[in-house]
């Protein structure tokens, strides 16, 4: 749900864990990222179906095998796995766990000078969202 308040506008993030689609949580963590880069002078990102590919197959490789890097368990460094997902531009990948919903993992997000750099590049256009509830494991990939 979204309601604009004296000015401020306010996302209402439901539970991840929450019967919704994985695309109803991108379009959230979206909103919720086009909002930051709005009030910093940067144009809204357009969810990608490749980046969306490669950062779901990523946040399940996660939950699925335990573990939390950038770096898949056989080797693979991100900006392989977006290019092997059809992006031929990778920009950046945020990743985080343990967070319930997607207003608290976008706050840990900017509050972070590393990831806070990616949310507010106004070079990338591009974005892919992956979520995996087992573990509550978070992915954004960017890109130009």
């Amino acid at each position: 749900m979204i309601a604009v308040v004296g000015g401020t506008m306010l996302v209402a993030a439901p539970p991840a864990h929450a019967a919704a689609s994985t695309s109803a949580f991108q379009t959230l963590l979206n909103t919720l990222v086009s909002t930051a880069r709005l009030a910093h002078g940067c144009k809204p990102l357009t969810l990608n179906s490749k980046l969306n590919k490669s950062a779901q197959k990523h946040a399940n490789d996660m939950s699925r095998h335990d573990y939390f890097s950038h770096t898949s368990r056989n080797g693979t460094k991100w900006t392989t796995r977006i290019k092997k997902a059809g992006y031929k531009h990778p920009g950046g990948e945020n990743i985080a766990m343990g967070f319930p919903t997607a207003a608290a993992v976008e706050q840990a997000w900017l509050d972070s000078p590393g990831h806070r750099r990616n949310l507010l590049d106004c070079n990338f256009k591009k974005i892919g969202i992956g979520f995996a509830a087992n573990g509550d494991y978070w992915v954004q990939d960017f890109g130009y």
